[in-house]
């Protein structure tokens, strides 16, 4: 009976199998077979969704309405006995659990390795749970789910062809899955779910739902969506669908390589800079970056080469130097470049104009636009951010230039003596240029315009130059060049609630048009401090954001302010209730961009997923995020930006005339002197493999080869003396050597910035490098090394170069060329000198077992070197040639009272200046000052010695060595 069972079973199985085939065979003669045709599977082998017969029917209408043929089997051995290549796209509609047996499975991959199109709806990610091949094709596999409900589903993707139609907000009802895994690494999110918006979801801040990547050959796009039968009558989602079937059969493009990492690449345009403040790109290509101790650099792309366009002289205390710099917007006519700097002297703070010739800037041309008045005598803020509108105005931040510390609560001292303690003088006030953005309208002669529309029209009491208000630290800001709003970052307080009011909230903020936005009044999202007598230290009531007074004895402007208006984003350093995306830890928020894809857009431009997209980061954090908003700017959903690219505390971002984001790279350390500091250039690369860029047209003739035979790489010098060179050429392809054609130029740098001082022509001659820096005679560098770049050109364009770098006799011990289990420190913000006040005192930190290499070094000019040093633990430093022969070595001894201390002799600083005013020195640290030892070592180093190595040997655990500079006596 059993046998007969079994029997009748199988021939059921044939009968089916047989029917099957014959539904869907190959070989039938095709009447219309429209554009293409496509496959609906449906087996389920667990839970079966009663919405599965409209799905099918649905995409049958969908074949109907556009063209394409539908075949549709719910048989598990359809897949091993079919043709798959004649489809399109395999749509999995709802499809349960194991569904296809090893055969089938093959096929199946073999279909996708092949170019197929895979379409998952809903439960697709709930079916073959063995198959580690299907997770990474369908993208992740469900974990569970609440009851039907009600959501907001966030459109992040508002181009691909399946979400374009889709409101960005989009309240849907359906089952809403629950991820094993969040897949936004691997693929394209085209729409997240709001998980405030309902009960009962698990992922996070970050809940994808519909998706789509190019895998293994093929194209696979996936909608958490179609769980109920109603959905399926609802034409977003009938569009939602067709859109996913269209792509995944290659009928219409869309992009899914957009919020790939994978899909990009980081061009380091710039690796050797110090404390990278802004930058600017012009039309032309070329990169200005400034560095907070006054050099601004130019990246060009013709010669793909960093040199040093200019240097100013700027005031380093606390948070002062360098801090901002922008283009006109007609540069590439007038060649006006802005910068916002504190002057070396101490005046006022400065939004100049200079003019920029070739690659270098005539640092005569200077034209003082604006003065901010500030106080030098406490921390902090200063903000310096610059930027240009579509209509020419030109935007400035400024920081509140408050002391923040021992006020708990916003910093309103009105106590007599502690002004510099009360915001409400700057921040708070109306005629302050301090704690604002600033807009003004550049004019030709150096002077500037009020455009209409800043907050105050101008009087004795309110500054018409004033934009926005009520700010503490807006650092760095953008501007979206279709609708003019205006973006910063403003660094918070970060106090705890507290009896004087909330929390000191940080800020990405949000300006359609002129306002207040509330520091040191309200924080957050308006919330209120208290009014706070330091006096009494009665606590008073809290501030009105609808109608807030400044009635600060320190305040010189009106005493009725503007409303407060609230951030746009707000968070500290725990976890946001509001914005959960932005995580915890620290904080410093920055603002912007806005992309907007340039009419001369590059082939590494942005895609146009990003369009009108604002991007955010975090220099504490180092993050990136990219923030989905509606019409009028409120923010729907906050992602990461490329989810596994790395950007090491990102300090300024801009889109470049090409469409590009450039991104200059702080690095490490917070106080900065990072080696791994750069600026990068990041390039969109999709699923192109050809070169990005054509190259510039090169010459076949072979390039002359020139030698220079001396100075040798790694020589000394000595300033002011001239000494001798020699270079030779070869490999000229015709005539004779033109001694005209032969160009030696000498540079003088400092640190990793180098700027050209002469040019010689000839092979022979005499140079030498001057004690005066070029620009600036009343500055010179004590630590500064020289270059020799010699460079013959043909008549046919080849040119062929040779470079030797010499060294100072003095030099720094932070400039090195690599290090081992050591750091650059910065003592806080102190000078290095009673005599060089405005600069920091910068050494080298060394454990157990650290090296220290310097690079190159001819040691056979040398006799002796000595150090400055201070030990912290005992051990032994040792001194190698290039790692290997021994040249001296130091005992470290701790012993209190055997160095020389700084207040009694004056060393050398990274950069000298020239002061003849008695210097107010009351407030230094000297412990960064004291028990400093010198000593001087002989060494007998030969011709082959080209480097030094300084290894330290200690048991000590934690710092045991710090260096502070090196002098090496010469022969």
């Amino acid at each position: 009976m059993h046998r007969i069972y079994f029997a009748l079973a199988f021939l059921l199985i044939l009968t089916s199998c047989s029917t099957s085939q014959s539904n869907f065979s190959t070989q039938q003669e095709p009447i219309d077979e429209g554009r293409y045709r496509v496959l609906v599977y449906s087996h389920t082998a667990g839970f079966r969704h009663d919405s599965i017969e409209e799905g099918v029917a649905l995409v049958k209408t969908l074949g109907e309405e556009h063209d394409f043929k539908v075949d549709a089997t719910e048989d598990s051995l359809y897949f091993a006995s079919n043709d798959l290549s004649q489809y399109a796209a395999v749509i999995f509609m709802n499809t349960n659990r194991n569904v296809l047996d090893e055969a089938g499975q093959a096929a199946f991959k073999q279909y996708i390795q092949q170019g197929g199109g895979f379409v998952g709806v809903h439960s697709a990610a709930a079916t073959e749970y063995d198959w580690e091949w299907y997770r990474q094709l369908v993208g992740a596999y469900f974990d569970d789910h609440p009851i039907p409900q009600e959501a907001q589903v966030i459109v992040t993707d508002n181009v691909h062809p399946s979400t374009a139609h889709l409101p960005k907000q989009w309240t849907h009802f359906d089952e809403w899955y629950n991820y094993r895994t969040n897949p936004r690494e691997h693929v394209h999110v085209l729409a997240t779910l709001k998980e405030s918006s309902y009960e009962g979801g698990t992922m996070g801040h970050d809940h994808p739902i519909a998706w789509a990547h190019e895998f293994d050959g093929g194209r696979s796009w996936y909608t958490g969506l179609g769980h109920t039968i109603e959905v399926y009558s609802d034409p977003l989602f009938q569009q939602h669908l067709l859109g996913g079937i269209e792509w995944a059969a290659g009928e219409v493009e869309g992009d899914v390589q957009a919020t790939r990492a994978s899909a990009y690449k980081k061009k380091v345009l710039m690796d050797a800079v110090t404390d990278p403040m802004e930058l600017a790109i012009a039309e032309d290509g070329r990169v200005f970056l400034a560095e907070r101790a006054g050099a601004i650099k130019v990246w060009d792309p013709k010669t793909q080469k960093t040199t040093l366009a200019g240097w100013i002289p700027v005031y380093m205390i606390i948070e002062d130097g360098l801090l901002g710099i922008t283009l006109d917007p007609n540069f590439s006519e007038n060649n006006w470049m802005y910068v916002f700097y504190a002057p070396e002297s101490g005046d006022p703070s400065r939004l100049s104009r200079f003019t920029v010739e070739g690659n270098s800037i005539d640092m005569q041309s200077e034209k003082v636009i604006l003065e901010v008045p500030v106080q030098r005598k406490e921390c902090c803020h200063a903000g310096g951010s610059l930027a240009f509108d579509s209509e020419g105005n030109l935007y400035l931040s400024t920081g509140d230039n408050t002391n923040p510390y021992d006020r708990e609560g916003s910093p309103i001292d009105e106590r007599p003596g502690y002004h510099r303690s009360d915001a409400q003088r700057s921040s708070g006030s109306t005629n302050d240029l301090r704690g604002k953005i600033l807009r003004i309208h550049p004019e030709p002669d150096g002077s500037y315009s009020i455009p209409e529309g800043n907050l105050f029209a101008g009087d004795s009491l309110h500054r018409p130059e004033i934009y926005t208000m009520g700010h503490r630290n807006p650092f760095r800001i953008a501007i979206d060049s279709k609708t003019g709003w205006l973006y910063w970052g403003d660094v918070g307080h970060g106090d705890a609630p507290n009896d004087r009011g909330g929390w000191g909230w940080d800020e990405f903020n949000l300006a359609k048009g002129p306002g207040n936005f509330g520091w040191p009044y309200f924080t957050g999202n308006n919330q209120p401090y208290n009014d706070y007598n330091y006096e009494s230290q009665e606590i008073g009531e809290p501030f009105d954001p609808s109608a807030p007074i400044n009635d600060s004895p320190n305040n010189r402007g009106a005493q009725e302010l503007p409303p407060a208006q609230p951030a746009w984003i707000f968070y500290t350093y725990g976890n946001s209730e509001e914005f959960p995306e932005l995580g915890a830890g620290g904080v410093n928020p920055m603002a912007g961009p806005v992309y907007r894809k340039p009419e001369n857009a590059a082939p590494y431009a942005l895609p146009e997923y990003y369009e009108g997209m604002p991007i955010i980061y975090e220099w504490m954090r180092n993050w990136v995020m990219e923030v989905e908003t509606d019409e009028d700017g409120k923010a729907l959903e906050i992602s990461p930006f490329l989810s596994g690219m790395e950007f090491v505390r990102p300090v300024d971002m801009e889109i470049g005339p090409d469409g590009a984001l450039y991104v200059a790279e702080w690095g490490d350390a917070f106080w900065g002197s990072n080696e791994n500091a750069q600026v990068v250039r990041v390039e969109y690369r999709g699923n192109r493999d050809a070169p990005l860029m054509a190259m510039e047209p090169v010459s076949n003739e072979a390039a002359p080869n020139v030698h220079i035979y001396s100075p040798k790489e790694g020589d000394f010098f000595v300033f002011d003396e001239k000494q001798p060179f020699t270079v030779s050429v070869s490999n000229i392809a015709e005539g004779p050597l033109m001694t005209e054609n032969l160009e030696v130029t000498t540079y003088s740098g400092f640190d990793t910035h180098k700027l050209p001082l002469e040019t010689l022509q000839g092979g022979a001659g005499l140079f030498s490098v001057s004690n005066a820096y070029a620009h600036t005679p009343e500055i010179y560098m004590m630590d500064r090394f020289a270059e020799l770049e010699a460079c013959y050109s043909t008549e046919t364009g080849a040119i062929g170069c040779s470079h030797v770098k010499l060294q100072p006799t003095h030099k720094e011990a932070e400039h090195t060329v690599g290090y081992h289990n050591a750091r650059r420190f910065t003592h806080g913000t102190h000078p290095a000198s009673e005599m060089y006040p405005t600069t920091a005192l910068i050494t080298m930190q060394l454990r157990a077992d650290a090296r220290l290499l310097y690079s190159p070094l001819r040691l056979n000019q040398v006799e002796s070197i000595t150090l400055r040093y201070k030990p912290h633990a005992n051990g032994t430093l040792v001194l190698y040639s290039d790692k290997v022969r021994k040249l001296a070595s130091l005992e470290l001894e701790t012993t209190e009272g055997a160095s020389v201390s700084q207040v009694e002799q004056i060393v050398a600083a990274d950069l000298a200046v020239s002061h003849d005013e008695a210097l107010d020195i009351s407030n230094l640290d000297r412990s960064a000052y004291e028990n400093w030892a010198e000593i001087t070592l002989p060494i007998n180093a030969t011709e082959k010695d080209g480097g030094l190595t300084l290894v330290v040997k200690s048991e000590a655990e934690g710092m045991v060595f710090e260096l502070d500079w090196l002098r090496f006596n010469l022969k």
